[in-house]
């Protein structure tokens, strides 16, 4: 659950604090995740006894402050916003190929994400669901664009069916519209929010100078797909070294176009 997860969480105490200051420090940290602010006095007492160094001792302080619904609920929100980058589906503009792509499914599917990380939270559930749940929480809209059952109303749980290729996460919109272009998907650009949001690694800008765009279809040949033209990253090697860590990953989600809709066949632009 929620904060037995949260008890596990390993503190990064910065160099050469130890004894009461690191306890303080572990107080501050789980103070600004879970409230925005400052400790109270039972954190700060919690910290002068000591409690915060065991994992009992975190997830009970991490309970309590999750019961303070107001504080708790604001926090979260701002930290799932700010983590999972709802700011980059909601103004994301897409082509005309996606007259479905409209401000708000825009909204709704960030809402989506929301809805399910809530769902986790407040009925302590295991977060590890936030990868792997077989359900979501849809509006007609959304369910019509995933091609699963309606809900009645908006945002209720929907069961996906057996055999759906969804799950958690990575398989709404907020994540599959917000790492793709205008009219294109990105395995890059997917790849690199699970490395650095997901893995918490970091993966380097191109080096200075370097081209980062796809070239565009010649006239004179065939027209070539997402995989083809992205071969020519992995075969320079400036551009190796960064896109073997991200572009596999994100090949795993081409079956999704740019708005999160499933496809058996990519769209590729014919030259004119």
């Amino acid at each position: 659950d929620i904060a037995a997860d949260t008890s596990q969480i390993a503190f990064h105490v910065e160099a050469g604090i130890d004894g009461k200051a690191a306890d303080y420090d572990v107080a501050s940290r789980l103070s600004y995740l879970l409230w925005n602010t400052m400790p109270d006095e039972s954190l700060f007492a919690a910290a002068e006894k000591g409690e915060l160094r065991t994992a009992e001792g975190r997830e009970r302080a991490a309970r309590r402050m999750i019961e303070d619904a107001p504080r708790a609920r604001q926090a979260l929100d701002q930290f799932f916003d700010e983590w999972l980058r709802f700011d980059r589906v909601i103004n994301a503009v897409k082509a005309n190929r996606y007259t479905e792509f409209t401000p708000e499914l825009a909204a709704a599917m960030a809402e989506e994400t929301r809805v399910l990380l809530h769902h986790l939270v407040w009925t302590d559930k295991n977060f590890m669901d936030a990868l792997t749940a077989d359900y979501s929480f849809l509006t007609s809209e959304l369910a019509s664009l995933y091609e699963l059952p309606a809900p009645q109303g908006q945002f209720e749980m929907v069961r996906f069916p057996e055999g759906t290729r969804r799950a958690g996460l990575l398989g709404q919109g907020t994540f599959l519209a917000s790492t793709a272009g205008p009219t294109d998907t990105s395995p890059t650009a997917r790849g690199i929010f699970i490395r650095e949001r997901l893995l918490c690694q970091h993966v380097p800008p191109p080096p200075p100078g370097v081209i980062t765009t796809l070239p565009d279809p010649i006239a004179d040949q065939p027209p070539k797909g997402r995989r083809q033209l992205m071969n020519e990253h992995w075969e320079n090697p400036t551009c190796a070294s960064c896109h073997r860590l991200m572009d596999p990953i994100g090949f795993g989600f081409e079956h999704f176009d740019a708005i999160g809709r499933w496809r058996d066949q990519e769209m590729i632009q014919v030259p004119r």
